[in-house]
């Protein structure tokens, strides 16, 4: 069922796995997988401002709570276990509310805080306000991170200049 793949390239494992067929669910086709625009998806991620954002941080950061775990994933950077499954698709779904996110956070405290461009709740900033500072926002993501760590990052800025 399974073949190593020839290399250790994104490319060749995406083709690998689009080569698994769902015959427990009775389909005998292949699931529609584009190993090309994956590996597209892939590089604009790992050129993306926001991430470079993130990994400037990584060295203090223990935990990263992101409404997109794609983005910590890609940085290297660990999600409390709480928030780490599908975090979306448990919040429409109704599994998981924002007070409760928030509740997460207070107990990890964690180190980067990636939430959607937005209004953001009053939850939020009250966990947000007196410990983080906002170091990144575009049109699609803000990005808080602790202001320890960010002052620890220009320490660190100044004694390389």
């Amino acid at each position: 069922l399974f073949h190593r793949p020839r290399s250790n390239s994104f490319q060749s494992l995406m083709v690998q796995f689009s080569r698994i067929t769902p015959v427990s669910f009775g389909h005998a086709r292949r699931l529609p997988i584009n190993p090309t625009k994956c590996q597209h998806t892939y590089e604009l991620l790992n050129m993306s401002a926001l991430l470079a954002k993130m990994r400037r941080y990584a060295g203090g950061t223990h935990w990263v709570c992101a409404s997109d775990a794609m983005y910590a994933f890609q940085a290297q950077l660990s999600v409390p276990p709480e928030l780490a499954v599908v975090m979306a698709k448990r919040f429409w779904s109704g599994q998981i509310s924002a007070a409760q996110i928030v509740k997460v956070c207070w107990k990890y405290k964690p180190e980067q805080v990636l939430l959607p461009n937005g209004r953001i709740s009053a939850d939020w900033r009250d966990f947000l306000n007196p410990d983080y500072e906002l170091v990144y926002a575009d049109r699609e993501f803000v990005l808080y991170v602790s202001k320890s760590v960010v002052a620890a990052g220009s320490r660190k800025l100044k004694a390389h200049v």
